[in-house]
């Protein structure tokens, strides 16, 4: 499975990538487009179209900065500072939107660190007969680019910023692959996620919620996509309807 895959690669990066079960991998082909569906601005080094992003690679991100949006570079994969200075980190890429305010874990994150992570799709596996999975690329209908809910963590002077993708419940089109979705948000959800010291319990909960499966497409890729090594335009190409 990919996402093993990528919990081994950063194993002998020295550090542990928190188990999990969904959103290991996601696709923002047009960056500059992206930022500017959101914000005006690209961030050098990032204008590079990307097919098949992995945990511990450098991404663009939305957040607060000065009361104001700025978008930067961070790493995919929350270190929290209790972890920091261990020899094997325990590093987060996805946070149950449900316990999220409650975990301590993420608890100052939500609060005070929410960042909108650009995309314009996302891959997820399907069992088909064990052991074997379909790998699935799925977004918006359009291929328009949207953000992932995101909270983070500072960096220093030993690199930059990470983050982790917020997950919620499916909705009908995501169901029928995985029991697990991103947190998906549009310009106007992404300002509000990333605005402001806090948000209230109602408005987190209306921000976290399985985006409409009518506004999304999904389709079957090839098991190109499982390897993070290929980081190509094949990896979303459909291979098959969804049945």
């Amino acid at each position: 499975m990919a996402i093993v895959e990528t919990r081994l690669r950063r194993r002998r990066c020295g550090a542990n990538v928190d188990p999990v079960n969904m959103c290991g991998r996601y696709r923002l082909k047009d960056p500059q487009q992206a930022s500017l569906a959101f914000q005006p601005g690209t961030v050098p080094g990032v204008e590079t179209p990307r097919w098949n992003v992995a945990p511990t690679q450098l991404m663009p991100v939305i957040r607060e900065l000065d009361r104001r949006p700025c978008l930067e570079t961070m790493r995919w994969g929350l270190l929290p500072f209790y972890e920091r200075g261990k020899a094997k980190p325990l590093v987060h890429i996805n946070a149950r939107a449900e316990t999220a305010r409650e975990k301590p874990t993420f608890r100052q994150s939500v609060a005070s660190r929410r960042c909108a992570i650009l995309a314009d799709g996302f891959y997820e596996w399907r069992r088909t007969d064990f052991p074997t999975k379909q790998p699935y690329f799925i977004g918006l209908r359009g291929e328009v680019p949207f953000a992932f809910a995101g909270i983070f963590e500072e960096g220093d002077a030993d690199g930059p910023g990470g983050f982790c993708i917020l997950t919620t419940t499916p909705n009908d089109l995501v169901g029928r692959i995985h029991d697990r979705m991103p947190v998906i948000l549009n310009p106007a959800t992404a300002e509000r996620w990333v605005a402001g010291p806090s948000v209230g319990e109602a408005e987190f909960a209306a921000l976290t919620r399985p985006y409409p499966a009518a506004e999304m497409a999904a389709w079957p890729v090839a098991p190109l996509v499982n390897s993070p090594r290929n980081d190509l335009p094949e990896c979303s190409v459909p291979v098959a309807p969804l049945p």
